[in-house]
């Protein structure tokens, strides 16, 4: 059953198609894997750390869709009680990830442009270009998944923390995006996001179509 969740976590959004290479680096202590899913045409790359006991770890999942994915899993049982998710989108987008690993850390290449940079022995996050974060490095319920962007030169939205499945899969909850300069404007997912079987995908593909949206939504919001 954990399986299953952990893949329908991992579905991400339609197009952003290009040459994405499947391939997978088991470094010392961690390990990075970058690959393509044909359904959704997405390029993902995920880096954790090699050293977990009794299933509790956490991960990070980054997509060519601008998505930040801090999956926890907080040991044996089922997935509803055991893992949880949190998820950031982070704007504009390029569409292309990758990295890079160098001698101390891991320097992944979000869509955004901006580097994510991870420590090689940890695989925790270390620094975050064009933002800031906070970070709590234990593992459990309380923490919402124990990373948060608290400020981004772009746009970021925040989908929040959900134990059990990722939080945008839930249409009736709300994301909030917050600009450069801290203003807010929370949207219901089902406006944003939209599912066919077990995939989903944006109502608005484009950031162009996004920005338009926006721009009538939320009028405080600063675009760039």
């Amino acid at each position: 059953m954990k399986k299953l969740l952990i893949f329908m976590i991992f579905l991400s959004f339609n197009s952003y198609a290009y040459n994405c290479e499947s391939k997978i680096d088991f470094l010392e202590s961690i390990q990075v894997q970058q690959g393509h899913w044909q359904q959704t045409d997405t390029c993902f790359i995920s880096i954790s750390s090699r050293k977990h006991y009794n299933m509790e770890y956490r991960n990070f999942l980054i997509t060519s869709r601008g998505k930040i994915q801090i999956f926890n899993s907080f040991g044996e049982g089922p997935s509803s009680t055991h893992t949880g998710a949190r998820e950031f989108h982070l704007f504009p987008r390029n569409g292309r990830v990758g990295y890079e690993i160098l001698e101390d850390r891991v320097n992944i290449t979000l869509a955004s442009g901006d580097i994510f940079s991870f420590d090689i022995e940890t695989a925790e996050p270390l620094e975050l270009g064009g933002g800031e974060f906070s970070l709590d490095p234990l593992v459990n319920r309380e923490n919402q998944g124990g990373f948060e962007v608290t400020k981004f030169s772009g746009l970021l939205l925040d989908s929040g923390f959900k134990m059990g499945m990722s939080p945008t899969w839930y249409l009736d909850r709300s994301s909030t995006f917050k600009d450069a300069f801290g203003h807010t404007c929370t949207v219901r997912n089902r406006d944003l996001f939209d599912k066919k079987s077990d995939e989903i995908f944006w109502i608005h593909e484009e950031d162009k179509q996004l920005y338009n949206y926006l721009q009538k939504r939320c009028p405080s919001l600063t675009l760039k």
